[in-house]
């Protein structure tokens, strides 16, 4: 049985995916429905994100990667989508209104990247702590096949008062060590409130 909140990470997921998949889409608004064994549809407002970013809906503040661009949706309250310039690359932060174990934490990367027809999925756990920034945080990493193209998405879960918080990064496989600087240097900044 998945938390209440479990919908709404994968409908984040599935936009993510859907985001990267339709690389080069522009405008303020998109609606975006990944092919996947989701049917997801959900109209995202895309902004620029310049400096400091604050959700107090999921309840955190970073400062965002130079030229890369904040998705949400009023469906999905509690996570929000940045995408790199290119939109071939980005990350998710989403919040759980209750607490997740951190056993669970990779079963929970599995389980959704099976909803949104990966393949090949293969989860690696990382169980010592790493530190970025004032957080520390678990790390899974997995590896799929979606369409035709080989991804790669690290997740970073952490317990804040007893709720847990979720990030995922999720790029190409031969893209991927080059974004991640920019999301480090984004989850270094990143205040939990």
């Amino acid at each position: 049985m998945h938390h209440p909140q479990f919908q709404s990470r994968l409908t984040m997921f599935a936009l993510l995916a859907g985001a990267i998949a339709l690389a080069g889409c522009t405008g303020t608004a998109q609606t975006i429905a990944p092919k996947s064994t989701v049917e997801v549809t959900a109209t995202v407002m895309a902004t620029p994100c310049a400096g400091k970013y604050t959700s107090t809906a999921s309840g955190f503040s970073m400062n965002c990667p130079a030229g890369w661009v904040v998705q949400s949706s009023a469906s999905i309250p509690h996570g929000v989508v940045f995408l790199s310039p290119d939109k071939t690359a980005g990350f998710i932060v989403t919040r759980e209104d209750t607490y997740v174990a951190a056993g669970q934490y990779s079963a929970y990367l599995r389980s959704y990247l099976s909803k949104v027809g990966a393949k090949n999925v293969t989860v690696a756990v990382n169980h010592q702590p790493m530190t970025i920034g004032a957080n520390t945080w678990t790390v899974s990493t997995a590896t799929f096949t979606k369409d035709g193209t080989n991804y790669t998405v690290n997740q970073y879960a952490l317990e804040h008062n007893g709720k847990s918080v979720f990030v995922e990064s999720l790029a190409p496989t031969a893209t991927f060590v080059a974004v991640q600087p920019e999301v480090h240097n984004a989850l270094a900044s990143m205040n939990i409130t």
